[in-house]
């Protein structure tokens, strides 16, 4: 494509401009420098040319746009903001200019997100994120987009749409937990030291983590046996709640939207017919991550497909912290446990995938992603304790009983921790708390010989 020598010419004025400089446009479409006594000349051509003035602003912004691939946060969309700056200290932009140039930008941000690998409904919650904080968007589409507190909770959690107005995922920032500093609730807020968390609200879960417990319930198992949405981190521009709308860098977990009906807007007997697998494999889920908030508003039935989806892991993969000196191990909440399909024996596929779990892998799984000793440490307590159950035939309705307190009774797997403790030589030494801790297991659920 031959170059036009007068676009070139435009394009580099306007890239050697500095801000509040001013620039005029003559009948054969050139820039120029206005300055001096001709200002106001200059102003009263460029009314009566204002038009294509504007044209080769929107030209001259789409092309430097095109230039750069935006997949990232911290650095390319930088460059679009101090662009967008620049041309509006020119007095160039009309409102309509600005928003059309802000929609090509994150039309192409979109795209470079995408082909960067980044799944298409991630790569449009950033975008929508985004675009509700950029004052070059227009009033209209932030109204369509802005993400939207959810009900109730003690942690942020923002509904967050697509460009249509259609609720795709959920967010919730890190700072806004519970106990962080800017949680929803004034009372509900403390002081944060990185490296000295306070405790959370429940035994096990110090501050700032839920986030990362979202992403880990997917990552350990990506949808393969229990139907958790895709999770994954982000980090996007995002106002804090009731303290302005100036936004900053926020890191959180982005869950994908699903539809459905949770247990606590159904009948009894809808959860009933809820087929009996679907309910074991969330069962089993949450005995082996240590689920501590399993509620019936926590999973979803979509009676059109038969698909039950299960949402909010913040309070799972508990850290009791320090449990080798005494402390009380985490404390599950299974709302299930007295439901009809768990009550029975464990179908064959559900049996498979526990007594199969590759303890060494998910471990390194939650390694990796930077969850604590700690709640690995419980991981691997939970997870020898319910293969051996179900090996030995116990319902998950049983294992969810003696995974939780009863009547003030501290749960079995609870004093089970306890005897290895009283058993072990040395409770620092792992290895060897975990051979004595599957054996205490073992003749628990081992059948008693018949009394002679």
């Amino acid at each position: 494509m031959p170059i036009d020598p007068i676009r070139d010419k435009n394009f580099k004025l306007l890239d050697s401009l500095k801000s509040n400089e001013r620039v005029g446009i003559d009948s054969k479409g050139r820039l120029y420098k206005r300055s001096g006594l001709f200002a106001w000349v200059t102003r009263l051509t460029n009314f009566i040319r204002k038009s294509s003035l504007h044209s080769v602003v929107d030209d001259y912004a789409v092309d430097a746009l095109a230039k750069k691939e935006f997949h990232e946060i911290k650095s390319e969309s930088k460059e679009y903001a101090q662009l967008m700056t620049k041309l509006s200290s020119l007095k160039l932009f009309s409102h309509e200019t600005k928003a059309n140039i802000a929609t090509k930008f994150y039309n192409q941000r979109y795209d470079d997100l995408v082909k960067s690998g980044m799944k298409e409904e991630v790569a449009e919650s950033i975008v929508t994120i985004e675009m509700s904080t950029d004052p070059n968007v227009s009033d209209a589409m932030k109204s369509k987009i802005s993400p939207k507190a959810t009900n109730g909770g003690m942690s942020g959690s923002y509904f967050i749409k697509d460009r249509k107005g259609k609720n795709i995922a959920i967010f919730k920032p890190r700072d806004e937990d519970v106990f962080m500093p800017n949680a929803p609730t004034a009372g509900d807020r403390r002081g944060f030291n990185p490296d000295n968390p306070k405790r959370h609200q429940l035994n096990g879960q110090p501050q700032g983590v839920t986030w990362l417990k979202e992403v880990a319930a997917w990552e350990i198992d990506k949808g393969q046996s229990a139907n958790v949405p895709f999770t994954t981190a982000i980090t996007v521009p995002f106002p804090t709640r009731g303290r302005g709308t100036k936004p900053i860098l926020k890191k959180g977990s982005l869950q994908m939207f699903v539809a459905g009906k949770g247990a606590n807007e159904m009948l009894a007997t809808e959860v009933d017919v809820i087929p009996t697998k679907e309910i074991q494999k969330m069962a089993a889920f949450d005995l082996l991550i240590g689920n501590g908030d399993r509620h019936e508003g926590n999973f979803m039935w979509d009676k059109s497909t038969q698909t039950l989806s299960l949402i909010d892991h913040d309070s799972a993969f508990l850290d009791s912290l320090d449990w080798k000196e005494g402390l009380q191990m985490s404390e599950g909440r299974f709302e299930w446990w007295s439901y009809t399909q768990v009550g029975i024996p464990t179908d064959p596929e559900v049996k498979d995938w526990i007594l199969n779990y590759d303890l060494k892998a998910k471990c390194q799984i939650l390694e990796e992603l930077g969850v604590s000793e700690g709640s690995i440490r419980e991981h691997r307590l939970r997870v020898l304790f319910v293969q051996e159950g179900v090996r030995q035939g116990a319902s998950l309705s049983t294992l969810a009983i003696m995974s939780m307190e009863s009547k003030g009774e501290r749960a079995r797997i609870d004093r089970m921790v306890q005897a290895t403790l009283n058993k072990v030589k040395d409770p620092q030494d792992e290895p060897e708390f975990y051979i004595v801790f599957q054996q205490e297991v073992t003749e628990f659920f081992s059948p008693q010989p018949p009394t002679p």
